[in-house]
Order: structure tokens, then C-alpha cells, then sequence
């Protein structure tokens, strides 16, 4: 069997293999190459970019009416119980469209205290649906499984790569497991996976299948490298998992063997902090916070403004909706108090907003504001003077932590 272990890496992750041209390569054609390879990375991302910004505001609208809609069938167990799948699938569905818009980057330190078993867990029904149903399926994990420091939507994310992955590399019928393990590394296996000697949460995705060619398993997490036939796999996937793992200060292994299968392990440090970890992502709206207050509401998109008015008011809220600044100002005029807005913010209108925010300011001295932003866009770049940002797609959620969060506790 042959084992690699995979940490983050520099940018030289970009550069081609030229252990075997050396001789023949020099050090201009290698620069030149890889700045070929970067620049057709760069188009890509370019060309998708304004694409996953729609789909990311289509996944706002569905997620949001898939939540209002679970709400009103509270009573018919068998109807809630297929609405909450296309519920949480529609969510998970913007965590992934998040996690490719962030690709490009700066890591977000931003992390929470998780449970890998408890995510798999809620995984498994989703994770059923991508796998080939020729295939067998098992999940197993400790009976008291640790906790770690890490972005849930990118755990999701990496596990739901490598299980596709594993899927797609079986044409015969064969198994995936995946085991979720608490794990006390010594430091000679600390050294092998260039982490420090400690408790880890290792997840490991095990399959059976062709495994993966020896001449491409030193690369095989490289940006653009895939094992899949041309137009099948763009080489992303194990790029991002590696990148998601060092985050968290963990590493990525890869052991496989031609013929005999593959095995992927997520190592992540188990955190020393305590407090509740859960998997639930879309809990009911009475268990959120909410208020009475008045909230102006001001997009352009008449879905998401629909989805989110809705949203607002089934938390509590009176809703003011307006489709521009000039409408909203006018109607802001005619309220004694309002609690808080919610308004478009760009990086190109930035200067006419901030106009139209102080004559808002002046109908309403205390209002607070948050900004609502496309993903990608740079909070304090975009709105510095707002009280907090949301970026789409907006989760139920999050939706209702920040909004309560801005305007204080109920009166």
C-alpha cells in the first residue's frame, strides 16, 4: 500500500511535475507553464463567478419558502418529514455554493465548535442519494465521539468530496465506509503527517475500488490534477479538502493501492474548548430569535425580498419592503420608529448609499443597519458604517441571530 500525506501548500502547488524534464525544461518554460496553468484557472473562476451569484440568490428564495413551507406542516408528519430533507438539502446545497465562491479567497479563521460524528450522521440521508445504490454504505463511529474547531459547512463539504469521489471511482460494485474516530497520535505518527502529537477526530473514507495510479498519487490533491476522463472532473475536489484540513490546523492522508482501493483521512485536532456541538442546521422557527419590532427591508430582487419579508414576519416582526432607496425613504418618513434596515450594499454605489443612510438616519437617529451583501463582497470594504453584514444566501438562522443581535434584547 502506498501512503501519502498531503499539507497545505505554497503556490508552487501550481507548478507542473518536471521531475522527469528536468533536462529538458528550463526555468522560463516552467514559469511560463504555470502561469498558463493559473491564468486558465483565473477564466474559469471568472466565467462562473456571476453564475453561482445566481444560483446562490435562486438558493435563498428556495431554501427560505422550503423553510416557511416545513413550518405549516408541522401536523402531517410524512409531508414534514420530505419538506425538512428539501429543506436541509437546499441549505447544504448554498453551503457548497459558499464554499466555491470562497475558493479564491483568504482563509476565514472564522471557526465553531462541531461534532464530525453528529455532521456525518446528518449527512447520511444525502450522502445515500449520491452513492450508486450497487454500492454498500456503513457509517460507524466512537460511542462518545470529540468535538473540534471547525468550519461546519466546509467539514460537509470535505466529506461529501470524498465520498463522491470514492462513488465515481467504482464502476464495479463494491463498499464505502466511512468511520469517525477519537485518535491519541504518538509523535512518530505526528511527525508522518507533519502535525503536532495529540487527541484528533479522524475521519476516514474507505472504498474498495481501482485505487489510484502510483504516477499520479503524489499530485492526486493538486489544483487540476483528476483521474476522471476529460469532461468528467475538474480537479478541485481533494484540492479543497487538503485546503480545508490545513485550515484547521490538521492534515489530509491519502493511502491507496492499485487494485485494492483507497483510503482518505481528515485529521482535526480535538478542541480543549467545551460547550454543545450540534448538527441540526434548520431548527424551528419558535426555538429562534425574534422580536416585535419595525425592520425596513430594501433589495431590488423581488424573490428574495418576498422570501425574506416572509422570513422576517414569521419571527415576529413588522416588515417595511421597499424595491429602491427612494420608496423606502419616503415610507421610513411616514413610521415614528424603526428598529433596524436591511439594504443592498455594493462597492459601487457606495457613496450614494451612505448619502441615502444618513437622510434615513435623520428620519430615525437610532436605527441600526445591516447590510446585505453578495458573497465574495468584503464587509468593512463595502459597508464600513454598517452595524453587521449578511451575505447571500441567507440562512434562516443566521437571518435571525444577526437581525436580534443589531437591535438588542426585547424590550
Amino acid at each position: 500500500m502506498t501512503r501519502l500525506v498531503l499539507k497545505e501548500s505554497p503556490p508552487a502547488d501550481f507548478l507542473p511535475d518536471a521531475r522527469h524534464d528536468a533536462g529538458a525544461m528550463d526555468t522560463d518554460h516552467v514559469l511560463d507553464e504555470a502561469l498558463s496553468r493559473v491564468g486558465r484557472l483565473e477564466s474559469i473562476l471568472a466565467a462562473t463567478g456571476g453564475a453561482l451569484h445566481d444560483v446562490n440568490n435562486l438558493l435563498t428564495v428556495l431554501a427560505g419558502n422550503l423553510y416557511l413551507m416545513t413550518e405549516a406542516l408541522r401536523n402531517q408528519p410524512e409531508l414534514l418529514k420530505k419538506s425538512r430533507s428539501a429543506r436541509n438539502t437546499a441549505q447544504r446545497g448554498s453551503n457548497l455554493i459558499r464554499e466555491l465562491l470562497d475558493a479564491a479567497r483568504e482563509p476565514d479563521d472564522q471557526s465553531n465548535l462541531i461534532s464530525p460524528a453528529k455532521h456525518v450522521a446528518a449527512l447520511k440521508p444525502l450522502l445515500r442519494r449520491a452513492i450508486n445504490e450497487k454500492h454498500r454504505f456503513g457509517i460507524r463511529h466512537s460511542k462518545e465521539p470529540w468535538t473540534v474547531a471547525a468550519s461546519a459547512s466546509q467539514f460537509e463539504s470535505a466529506v461529501m468530496n470524498l465520498v463522491i469521489n470514492a462513488n465515481e471511482a467504482m464502476s464495479e460494485p463494491g463498499a464505502i465506509e466511512i468511520r469517525v474516530e477519537n485518535f491519541e497520535l504518538d509523535r512518530d505518527g505526528a511527525q508522518q503527517l507533519g502535525i503536532p502529537a495529540g487527541n484528533y477526530v479522524r475521519v476516514r473514507v474507505m472504498d474498495n475500488g481501482p485505487g489510484i495510479p502510483a504516477k499520479l498519487l503524489s499530485r492526486i490533491a493538486q489544483p487540476l490534477v483528476t483521474t476522471k476522463p476529460a469532461g468528467q472532473g475538474n480537479g478541485m475536489g481533494l484540492a479543497m479538502v487538503k485546503r480545508f484540513a490545513a485550515r484547521a490546523n490538521g492534515s489530509l492522508s491519502i493511502t491507496s493501492a492499485e487494485g485494492r482501493g483507497t483510503t482518505m483521512e481528515i485529521w482535526l485536532p480535538r478542541s480543549s474548548e467545551s460547550g454543545d456541538a450540534t448538527a441540526n442546521m434548520t431548527l424551528p422557527l419558535f426555538t429562534l430569535p425574534g422580536g416585535n419590532e419595525t425592520v425596513l427591508l430594501v433589495t431590488d430582487d423581488g424573490d428574495v425580498g418576498q422570501t425574506v419579508r416572509e422570513l422576517l414576519e414569521s419571527l415576529g416582526y413588522r416588515v417595511i419592503a421597499a424595491r429602491n432607496r427612494g420608496s423606502a425613504l419616503t415610507q421610513a418618513r411616514a413610521v415614528p420608529k424603526i428598529a433596524a434596515v436591511i439594504c443592498e450594499r455594493s462597492a459601487d454605489n457606495r457613496e450614494r448609499e451612505r448619502r441615502w443612510l444618513n437622510a434615513l438616519r435623520r428620519a430615525h437617529p437610532d436605527i441600526r443597519q445591516l447590510a446585505l451583501l453578495q458573497l465574495g463582497d468584503d464587509g468593512p470594504r463595502v459597508a464600513p458604517d454598517a452595524d453587521a453584514c449578511l451575505h447571500r444566501p441567507l440562512g434562516v438562522n443566521e437571518l435571525a441571530d444577526a437581525v436580534r443581535s443589531v437591535i438588542g434584547v426585547p424590550k
